[in-house]
Parts: structure tokens; sequence; C-alpha cells
């Protein structure tokens, strides 16, 4: 990843996991280490240790977004049959 800012002026927020997390640079060099839970044309929500961020999306200089694996699938429904008129 590289970054304008000299190294010593990045900082990284959120505790490294054993598992991938979406990475979020800010445009001021800060690099937030979670899970982008929402993302509309004017903000970016992060999940962080466990508490939601809202950052503005104009703050935002570069998203990296892990592949994520569904390790839970919806249940599926299946349409009620219609009744025969009598």
């Amino acid at each position: 990843m590289t970054c304008s800012a000299p190294p010593c002026a990045r900082t990284t927020v959120g505790r490294a996991a054993p598992f991938a997390r979406d990475t979020v640079e800010l445009r001021d060099g800060t690099v937030l280490l979670g899970d982008v839970v929402s993302l509309s044309m004017t903000a970016v929500v992060v999940r962080m240790d466990g508490s939601d961020r809202t950052y503005d999306r104009n703050r935002i200089k570069k998203l990296m977004l892990v592949e994520r694996e569904i390790t839970q699938r919806p249940p599926l429904t299946q349409p009620v049959p219609a009744q025969p008129k009598q």
C-alpha cells in the first residue's frame, strides 16, 4: 500500500486480527483496520473493536476490501401453494 504521508505520519487504528480485515485509508494518512459495514454516497461506516464509526466519504482516500466467504446461508423460503378455488 502506498501513502503520500511519510511513514512516521501514518497512524493505524484498530487491532490487527488473525483473520482478514478491510483497510480504509483516510486522506490524512490514517489507516483504519476493520469491517466496512456500510457505504453510501456521503458516508462510510467501519466496525472496529466492536463499535461502528461513521466517516464522511470525502475523508476517504482508499478502500481495500477483503473477499468475504458466506459461512451461513439465509434459509430458503418456499412459496405457499395456492389453494384451488371450490
